[in-house]
């Protein structure tokens, strides 16, 4: 898709393609604890407060309240530390981890994984006002007919593939289908 509007002299570029575990978790883990969804108690679960990448969600050091069922966000070292490992503008992120990982720790088990890191997802940065804007009817029809969805209202860059559209698929096929499919 980016080939194409490229080729109608509509700017685009592609911002995230694939995303790696290590990286989704970290993005994800940071969100959750931005939002409040994680407790300092689980936080010390572990002495060191590092998960299994070595992320270091909570240090001894770090000054706390003692009750395990605050919320981590409630630290201002915590919260502080949350918001330099989450993605740019604290943004929603999918985990890297299936949910009986235990790389998942100290993240929810109910956060679904990344389309990103099975490389079905990318985020683009696009001239949407060349169609529009983001969200206009030939904004959708471009993006439905490269065989693509945008399942978040308020993510006009993120696009994932259509499983229901192409639900059998590799990589290579996909290009292929999407060069054959310019016209």
């Amino acid at each position: 898709m980016s080939y194409y509007l490229r080729s109608q002299g509509i700017n685009c570029s592609i911002n995230l393609q694939y995303r790696a575990p290590k990286l989704a978790h970290r993005w994800s883990t940071a969100f959750s604890i931005c939002n409040g969804d994680i407790d300092l108690g689980t936080l010390r679960q572990r002495l060191d407060g590092r998960d299994d990448d070595g992320n270091i969600w909570l240090s001894p050091d770090w000054d706390c309240a003692k009750n395990a069922q605050a919320s981590a966000a409630s630290c201002p070292l915590v919260l502080s530390n949350a918001r330099k490992l989450a993605a740019p503008g604290v943004a929603y992120a999918r985990e890297g981890y299936q949910s009986r990982n235990s790389r998942r720790w100290p993240n929810r088990v109910d956060i679904p994984v990344s389309d990103h890191v099975y490389g079905t997802a990318i985020d683009l940065n696009v001239a949407w006002s060349r169609l529009g804007d983001p969200w206009s009817k030939e904004a959708n029809t471009l993006i439905e007919r490269f065989g693509l969805f945008r399942p978040y209202k308020d993510e006009a860059w993120h696009v994932e593939v259509d499983k229901t559209k192409r639900p059998d698929y590799s990589l290579k096929e996909l290009f292929s289908w999407i060069f054959h499919n310019q016209a």
